[in-house]
């Protein structure tokens, strides 16, 4: 009988087999991912190089992204991936499709960072709180985000104890980068 605590991360084996599926396929690694939650409209043909697959054609795939498309390729001198975020319907929010993990929802980053990315790009539509004065910022508004909290009562590192993909504690400090988010309000001006 197997003892549990050798089994590997179910994470680390979607992982790991979808990498292996990518790397057999010749896709090109990324620096960054690009998790698009507004949609990818008109970026993916901006890639120089580029390609496409169905992410259920990957083995290792959970079966929430199976319908998603990746995208790869050169986005000027930058080798990155484009998801479309959030699969299913939206007001089922981040509700993992039955039967599955938590781990399911950022699957796209674990994946992207397994191979070789060391930035990801999240867009989302959103709603914003008023200011004390009054102020919303409004529909079709683009702002960035500093910060963020999660209201949801779920976390997609729940049961992920044993993985060997990143620690069990992320170092949320860095999450909202600051040299990035300088760059994106200077391109913005």
């Amino acid at each position: 009988m197997t003892d549990a605590a050798t089994l590997p991360c179910p994470l680390d084996t979607a992982v790991n087999t979808a990498l292996a599926d990518l790397r057999k396929r010749s896709v090109v690694e990324p620096e960054a991912l690009f998790l698009l939650g507004t949609g990818i409209g008109m970026l993916g043909s901006q890639l120089k190089s580029p390609g496409r697959i169905p992410m259920g054609k990957l083995a290792g795939v959970p079966a929430a992204w199976s319908e998603v498309q990746l995208f790869w390729g050169l986005l000027g001198t930058l080798p990155v991936w484009i998801v479309e975020d959030a699969p299913g319907p939206p007001e089922l929010g981040l509700t993992e499709p039955a039967g599955e993990p938590a781990w399911t929802r950022g699957f796209p980053v674990w994946l992207a960072a397994a191979a070789g990315a060391s930035v990801c790009v999240h867009t989302s539509a959103g709603e914003s709180l008023p200011e004390e004065d009054g102020r919303v910022i409004r529909p079709g508004s683009i702002a960035l985000v500093s910060d963020h909290i999660n209201f949801s009562g779920r976390t997609p590192l729940l049961g992920l104890g044993e993985s060997k993909l990143g620690p069990l504690f992320p170092d949320q400090s860095r999450v909202h980068n600051e040299e990035l988010r300088k760059a994106a309000l200077r391109r913005a001006m």
